[in-house]
């Protein structure tokens, strides 16, 4: 599966189309905890956090220590204070 990275919920992205396709899509702000967030194991759901991070996408919901957890996520969208 080169260029390519596999999100938990089964998705792929292929980086040659386009990597930014979430933020392109108008998201701002996602959050990965639902009841299927661990499907396809811890290490999925890491990559998945790792990938929103390397492309810049605000991100609450699950976290890949108990520290990260522990801190409150504040962020300016479209000047509204989430």
């Amino acid at each position: 599966m080169a260029n390519e990275k596999i999100l938990n919920t089964r998705v792929r992205l292929k980086h040659d189309i386009e990597e930014n396709w979430i933020k392109a899509a108008g998201f701002n702000l996602v959050s990965t905890a639902n009841n299927h967030c661990c499907d396809q194991g811890t290490d999925a759901l890491c990559r998945t956090i790792d990938y929103l991070d390397e492309i810049g996408l605000s991100h609450v919901g699950t976290y890949k220590s108990k520290a990260a957890s522990k801190k409150i996520f504040v962020t300016d969208i479209n000047g509204i204070s989430v």
